[in-house]
């Protein structure tokens, strides 16, 4: 199981020079909450951004061809080849935590999509986060200036997955 979680902004904002845009004490706490004991899935400038030792707690997968490490993969397939196998392995989720690019590449393998939308926030932004595609749903929402929003995948709820294993 593949999932996003994200905190945007409403023009779809989620970065500035390799930083979150918006540090919200509720939303790191939701994030912190979901991705618990998970794999967590990244590019290399939102691994750089993460404290020195990385997110406690986590299994780290770095899609990066700058970067060296046991978890570091080159393409996006082979990282996501690996996050698939030791997900069924370990009994663990997959949680993509940016960026643009990973969240992009990974939408095909994704279940299900956690997104905090700041309304009533707006900064400058270099990064963001893609359109969601039409084969995704939303299905529970609440809040109003700070907006949690859940999406699903049709496709994987009808049975049959948008993706082939790469």
């Amino acid at each position: 199981m593949f999932c996003h979680i994200v905190a945007t902004q409403a023009d779809g904002g989620i970065g500035l020079n390799g930083n979150l845009l918006h540090r919200d004490r509720e939303d790191l706490k939701f994030f912190a909450e979901k991705t618990r004991n998970a794999i967590v899935l990244m590019g290399r400038k939102t691994y750089e951004s993460l404290p020195p030792g990385g997110l406690v707690g986590r299994i780290h997968v770095v899609v990066s061809k700058t970067i060296q490490g046991a978890l570091v993969f080159d393409t996006v397939e082979k990282a996501v080849r690996w996050c698939i196998t030791r997900s069924k392995l370990y009994n663990r989720p997959v949680y993509v935590i940016g960026g643009t690019e990973i969240y992009r590449a990974t939408f095909p393998y994704t279940t299900t999509i956690f997104k905090t939308v700041f309304h009533d926030r707006h900064k400058e932004a270099d990064t963001f986060y893609p359109e969601i595609p039409d084969n995704f749903i939303m299905i529970h929402t609440k809040g109003t200036n700070t907006q949690y929003v859940e999406y699903v995948n049709l496709d994987h709820l009808s049975g049959q997955p948008s993706h082939h294993l790469p």
